[in-house]
């Protein structure tokens, strides 16, 4: 079986230059510049390298690349990537009438952290501390984007440690949370393997009932991975239906027959 291709990706933005009448909570009255992709890393399921682009190329020319590692990918796993990675490359596409990307599924560490867990903090830095895997590149924060803005090259030196350390420890919290995932990953794998890993590794575990169906539960004994199947409903052929049929005639006729003698 063919593995999906799973593609860990991270991008960093500019922030937004703004004119206000304020310095707190405040409206911007006009926008001077946008926010914009300044570089982005990448690595692959199975992969031992992280790729990183940035300074030497435009935001279109980021852009386009991103768009062309997207057209390897079956699943793209990211960080907050459905409400802020994802929307971000879109909407600087657009800008550039670019067409869209490949439409690929997302799996996002945070929802599942949201969804699974109640755990002191759901951000990635946090995460990769709470599993023991990891932290984020400390950096000097707000100055650090202003040195990559204002060109300096140790400024950029930095930020591609910063965008590449992120996708490592991405792709090293992934591998811890994903046979939590199974509701998020089955349908890159067939009917038969762990939606998590894509183990052919799996027990059944009994059954249960919803309104309509019954589900077998499987346990995946490789990676823990818990997932269900609907039980199809037992087929009958047409002899047997006309059997049964002709049966419960001829019953229902016998019983007419000896009540008027």
């Amino acid at each position: 079986m063919a593995k999906p291709k799973l593609l860990f990706l991270d991008i960093e933005t500019s922030p937004y230059l703004i004119r206000s009448w304020g310095t707190y909570e405040t409206d911007a009255l006009e926008i001077l510049e946008e926010v914009k992709v300044i570089s982005f890393s990448y690595r692959w399921l199975g992969g031992r390298t992280v790729t990183w682009s940035g300074d030497q190329h435009t935001e279109e020319q980021l852009l386009r690349h991103i768009g062309a590692v997207m057209e390897g990918a079956d699943a793209i796993v990211a960080h907050n990537g459905e409400q802020f990675d994802m929307r971000v490359i879109r909407g600087r596409m657009l800008k550039y009438g670019m067409l869209p990307p490949k439409p690929v599924k997302i799996i996002d560490t945070l929802k599942i952290a949201r969804k699974h867990f109640k755990l002191p903090s759901n951000r990635l830095d946090a995460l990769g501390a709470y599993l023991g895997v990891g932290r984020k590149l400390v950096h000097t924060g707000y100055n650090l984007w202003k040195g990559v803005l204002a060109g300096d090259k140790k400024a950029w030196k930095m930020m591609r440690r910063y965008n590449a350390q992120d996708v490592e420890l991405l792709y090293r919290v992934y591998m811890k949370l994903r046979n939590w995932t199974g509701d998020q990953t089955y349908q890159l794998y067939p009917h038969g393997y762990c939606g998590a890993c894509g183990s052919g590794a799996l027990q059944a575990r009994g059954t249960y009932r919803t309104k309509t169906l019954t589900k077998a539960r499987l346990c995946c004994t490789k990676c823990g991975s818990w997932t269900s199947v609907t039980v199809p409903k037992q087929r009958v052929s047409s002899h047997a239906k006309t059997t049964a049929v002709r049966g419960k005639r001829n019953r229902t006729g016998s019983a007419v027959h000896g009540g008027a003698s």
